[in-house]
């Protein structure tokens, strides 16, 4: 034993499956390499799995841990979100962060996906789900990753799901902030263009934010003349009226107007 819950030879089938598969891998895979009957094979991926040796991702896929830091993993968190659900893209801060526009620390991935999944907590990472539908899921780019291949939000999309999905003070105040701080990043065009495919909600909190920065907010305004009814960004009883969006807002947005 090397005094880590783990024998020698079981560490050198672990390199010699690294080696094989790279850091992910399956059931199968690792009982090429172990040659033990399933019962007992089962038996011992339990017993690395407890240990750290094994981060388990769903039935029958694995990755191996960072052999020279067990228990940290030795993929990035980026790369896990396909490994558990397909399809799926990375957005909302997690998005940001990987763009370089948030800096905050993260402990959490949100991803949107096409289908519901619990929440999984893998390496004080908790990977979360937000279920859409199928004309909702665009606005994304792959990334080589760590053996995968990743599907991250742009800039833009990221902003339009904060507003879409996310809907409350915190995450339009984000969107004000990161537009503010980063406009030059971001594609205006683009932000637009992604909004007109998303809610008429989103739509008119979009235009309320760029008419809170002074940018051109024309496209929106004559995409929404004809819609009717009205939005709110949240239910406080201290919401404001906008006649040109239909919207309510939170007082706490009266700075920006």
């Amino acid at each position: 034993m090397i005094g880590t819950g783990i024998s020698e030879k079981e560490l050198q089938n672990l390199e010699t499956a690294l080696a094989r598969y790279g850091e992910v891998v399956s059931f199968a895979q690792l009982s090429e390499v172990f040659r033990e009957e399933r019962p007992y094979l089962r038996k011992r991926i339990s017993q690395f799995v407890k240990r750290g040796w094994l981060f388990r991702i769903k039935k029958g896929v694995y990755i191996i841990s960072d052999l020279h830091s067990r228990g940290s993993l030795s993929i990035s968190q980026y790369a896990v979100v396909n490994l558990l659900v397909k399809p799926a893209y990375v957005s909302f801060e997690s998005a940001l962060q990987y763009h370089g526009l948030y800096d905050q620390l993260l402990s959490k991935v949100t991803s949107v996906a096409t289908k519901q999944f619990e929440d999984k907590d893998i390496d004080g990472y908790t990977f979360s789900y937000i279920k859409t539908i199928p004309a909702y899921f665009y606005g994304w780019e792959s990334y080589p990753m760590d053996g995968q291949t990743v599907k991250i939000a742009s800039r833009e999309k990221a902003l339009i799901d904060l507003i879409q999905y996310h809907r409350s003070r915190y995450s339009v105040d984000l969107v004000l902030e990161k537009l503010n701080n980063f406009t030059h990043e971001f594609d205006l065009d683009r932000l637009i263009e992604f909004s007109l495919q998303s809610t008429i909600a989103t739509q008119r909190i979009l235009g309320f934010v760029l008419d809170c920065l002074s940018l051109d907010s024309e496209k929106l305004t004559q995409a929404l003349r004809k819609h009717r009814g009205t939005s709110k960004i949240t239910d406080s009883d201290e919401n404001i009226f906008n006649s040109k969006w239909r919207l309510y807002y939170d007082r706490y947005f009266e700075r920006y107007v």
